[in-house]
C-alpha cells in the first residue's frame, strides 16, 4: 500500500468516530429537545477529550454555532484518536519546546515557526487602545525571535502543571503550504542562504555548481530545497508533532492557518477579548508585515559582508516583489520599477525607502482585488508542487504523514 493510500485509509477510519456530524446552526443556547441533544452530544465526550469538554462547559458558547463547535471538537478528537497508534519510537522523536502562557487569561500557546497567531497581552478593556497589543502577524515580529533569548517560550516540564486547566491552543498548517512558505522566506529570499543554501548546493550539485552558488547558496530551487529538507532538521519545516506533540500538550483548541481569521475570532471570544478586534486594521497589519520583511532583508544585505557579491539592492527588491506576488499581496500584472536617482540605481537609504513606498502603493491599489489575489496565491503554491516528481512527493508524504493524520490534512488539499 502506498503512503498516500495508507494516509487516506487512516483519515477515513478516523472519520468513523465523528461526533455531532449533523449539528445545525443556532445562535443562542438551545431550548428545544433537538438542539439540546446536539449540545449535550458535544459535552458528552470520551474521557480522553476531557480538556475540550471543560472548555465548552467553562466558557460561554451561547453565541457560537454548534456546527462550528463540532468542527473544533473534531479537530481535537482527530489528534487524540491517533495518540494510541503512535509507537514508542515515534513518540521519542517529539518534544514540547516552546510554550507561552498568559496567566491573566488562563491561556497557553505552543509555538510553531512559520505560523501566524493572535498574541494578546491586554486583558482589560479599561487599559485603553494604546495599551492593547494584538499582533496578528508572525510571532517573530512580536518577540524578535532572532535576538531575544526568551522568544521561544518555556519547556513543557516547566509549565505542565500550571496549564492543566488553561485553554491550550495550537495553530497548524498544511505541511505543503508550510514548506512553500519556508522556501520563499528563507531560501528564495536570503535569510538562510549561508545556513541552508550553501550546504544544500554542496550536497545536491556536486561538481556541477558554479563558484557563486557554492559560496552564496543563492539559487537553490524549490525542488532542491525539498530534497534537502527531507533530512535537514529545522524548526521552520520540521513536522509540527515533533515540536508540539498534541498527545503531550493535549490542546483544547486547534486552529488552522487555512481558517485563521475565523479561528482567531473564536479564541479571542473564549478569552473575553473580542473587543480588541475593533482596534485591528487588517490592511495596516498586512502593510506592517510587508514593511518588516522588506526592512529585515535589506538589513541582512547591508549589515553582513557575506552577501557582498551574492546579491545587490535591485536583485533583492526583485526577489521581494516576486515573493509578494506569489504570496498574493501584489497582482502579477503589476510591474516593479527600480528606484532611480539621476538616472542610476539609487543609494541604499533612498532605494529602500522608495522601494517600500512602491510596494505599499501597489498593495493599496490592489486592495479590492482580494479574490483574484487569493487565487493567484493558491495557483503559485499549486504550480510549485505540480513540478515536483511523484517520488519526491511520496517521500514528503512519508515524512509528514503524522502531521497529516493528527491534524486532518489531505495530500489533495491543493
Amino acid at each position: 500500500m502506498s503512503t498516500s493510500e495508507l494516509l487516506q485509509n487512516r483519515v477515513n477510519e478516523s472519520h468513523k468516530h465523528d461526533y455531532g456530524a449533523n449539528l445545525i446552526y443556532v445562535t443562542q443556547e438551545p431550548k428545544d429537545v433537538t438542539h439540546r441533544s446536539a449540545y449535550d452530544e458535544i459535552l458528552a465526550l470520551p474521557d480522553r477529550n476531557e480538556s475540550i469538554r471543560r472548555l465548552f462547559e467553562t466558557h460561554d458558547v451561547s453565541n457560537e454555532s454548534y456546527s462550528l463547535l463540532s468542527e473544533y471538537h473534531k479537530r481535537v478528537a482527530q489528534a487524540h484518536w491517533q495518540c494510541p497508534e503512535m509507537t514508542q519510537d515515534i513518540r521519542g522523536q517529539s518534544k514540547m519546546a516552546g510554550v507561552f502562557t498568559h496567566a491573566p487569561s488562563r491561556v497557553a500557546y505552543c509555538f510553531v515557526p512559520k505560523l501566524i497567531v493572535p498574541v494578546v497581552t491586554a486583558t482589560n478593556e479599561n487599559q485603553g487602545v494604546e495599551d492593547v497589543k494584538v499582533f496578528l502577524r508572525e510571532f517573530k515580529r512580536r518577540y524578535a525571535v532572532h535576538n531575544n533569548p526568551h522568544s521561544h517560550g518555556q519547556m513543557w516540564e516547566a509549565v505542565a502543571q500550571e496549564v492543566q486547566d488553561y485553554m491550550r491552543f495550537l495553530f497548524v498548517r498544511h505541511p505543503f503550504s508550510r514548506l512553500w512558505s519556508a522556501y520563499l522566506d528563507k531560501l528564495y529570499l536570503p535569510d538562510f542562504w549561508r545556513e541552508v543554501g550553501v550546504p544544500a548546493v554542496a550536497k545536491l550539485r556536486d561538481s556541477n555548481a558554479t563558484a557563486k552558488a557554492k559560496r552564496c547558496g543563492s539559487d537553490v530551487t524549490f525542488r532542491e530545497f525539498l530534497e534537502y529538507s527531507l533530512e535537514a532538521k529545522e524548526p521552520h519545516w520540521d513536522p509540527i508533532f515533533k515540536r508540539c506533540d498534541p498527545c503531550i500538550y493535549r490542546p483544547t483548541v486547534i486552529g488552522k492557518i487555512e481558517t485563521f481569521e475565523r479561528d482567531s475570532l473564536f479564541l479571542l471570544r473564549r478569552m473575553g477579548l473580542e473587543w480588541v478586534l475593533k482596534h485591528v486594521d487588517q490592511q495596516a497589519q498586512v502593510e506592517q508585515e510587508l514593511s518588516t520583511l522588506i526592512v529585515y532583508n535589506f538589513d541582512l544585505l547591508h549589515s553582513r559582508t557575506y552577501y557582498q557579491g551574492c546579491l545587490d539592492d535591485d536583485g533583492l527588491a526583485r526577489r521581494l516583489w516576486a515573493t509578494f506576488q506569489m504570496n498574493g499581496y501584489i497582482p502579477n500584472d503589476a510591474n516593479y520599477f527600480p528606484p532611480c536617482a539621476n538616472g542610476t540605481i539609487a543609494n541604499d537609504v533612498f532605494f529602500v525607502d522608495s522601494f517600500l513606498k512602491q510596494v505599499l502603493d501597489t498593495v493599496r491599489k490592489a486592495y479590492n482585488r482580494k479574490d483574484e489575489l487569493k487565487e493567484q496565491k493558491r495557483r503559485a503554491l499549486h504550480d510549485a508542487f505540480d513540478a515536483v516528481s511523484n517520488t519526491l512527493l511520496e517521500k514528503l508524504l512519508a515524512k509528514y504523514q503524522l502531521d497529516m493524520l493528527l491534524f486532518g490534512f489531505n495530500e489533495h488539499d491543493f
